[in-house]
């Protein structure tokens, strides 16, 4: 079972319970998944709880003496109409000082603590890409009063409909594709999406790049200019710092502002979609291209 703790961005191996200390459970924290770890396509998270992802019986029978079964994983999901393999939700716990307020996440569809929640939605793929952005995590922060983001929060928040979005999608969902997906068990999603494909390798610079361009795509879709685009960058503080920390330097505000920069000259609005075939204007500085990067072997 995943507990929200162990899921973050574009990442359903954030945490294990593996080789955690008494100290660390004290405080709610886990050890985080190493590059290393995080590169092999078959690592996974050790859950503290564990789930039955099938119907299991209680023990006990009904009036005509059929068996009284306890609903699994799959029958869950199956009675809210939802029968893909994997799911997207949100972290209910947050708080508007934390390094990321709307922490949002695509994982395998296993069991799920009651603090990460369910968006069983049609357009769940990209609503997790808007969902993961800066743009959307400053306004979620406005809106946040307390330490619990639940469904009537959420509900309220600004976010392009399905018709705005649908045009950005060849942009998108490449992207989404190569970040959600360097494990064999978020297969089913790759499949969903197209791509029949091993798992990508994970690449912490390679990925930095590729959420940035996705970061810099939805501050244009949301209207953000490029001032008030640094001025929200410059509010997550601890995101600012652990760059420094780690890069000494900004980078997250440097590489997305770049971007910016390149989808404003190639014309990039809600209404104007970039293009990145042979006659479009946008394209990206990585190569191979996102969506295209290094996989695992078959």
């Amino acid at each position: 079972m995943f507990e929200a703790k162990m899921l973050h961005h574009y990442d359903h191996r954030f945490s294990t319970y593996e080789d955690a200390t008494e100290k660390q459970l004290a405080v709610g924290t886990l050890p985080r998944l190493t590059v290393d770890q995080h590169q092999d396509a078959s690592a996974m998270p050790l859950p503290r709880y564990w789930v039955p992802e099938q119907d299991v019986p209680t023990g006990e029978v009904d009036k005509n003496g059929q068996p009284i079964m306890e609903s699994g994983v799959r029958s869950r999901l199956a009675a809210k109409g939802w029968d893909r393999q994997w799911v997207f939700g949100w972290r209910d716990i947050c708080r508007a000082s934390d390094e990321r307020t709307m922490i949002a996440a695509a994982a395998p569809a296993h069991g799920f603590g009651h603090k990460f929640l369910l968006a069983l939605s049609s357009q769940a793929a990209l609503m997790g890409a808007a969902w993961s952005s800066f743009v959307m995590d400053y306004a979620t922060r406005q809106s946040v009063g307390g330490t619990s983001m639940s469904y009537f929060i959420v509900r309220q928040l600004p976010m392009p409909s399905p018709e705005q979005l649908t045009p950005h999608s060849g942009m998108v969902l490449p992207r989404l594709l190569e970040l959600t997906y360097p494990t064999n068990d978020m297969r089913p999603f790759a499949l969903d999406l197209g791509d029949s494909g091993a798992p990508f390798r994970w690449d912490p610079d390679r990925r930095a790049v590729i959420r940035a361009e996705l970061d810099a795509l939805f501050f244009h879709l949301y209207g953000i200019t490029r001032d008030d685009t640094a001025y929200i960058l410059d509010t997550f503080n601890v995101t600012r710092d652990n760059d420094t920390k780690a890069h000494g330097e900004y980078r997250t505000k440097r590489l997305i502002l770049a971007e910016y920069d390149r989808m404003a000259a190639a014309g990039l609005t809600l209404e104007t979609p970039l293009t990145e075939d042979e006659s479009g204007t946008y394209r990206s500085t990585l190569t191979p291209p996102p969506g295209q990067g290094s996989r695992h072997s078959a």
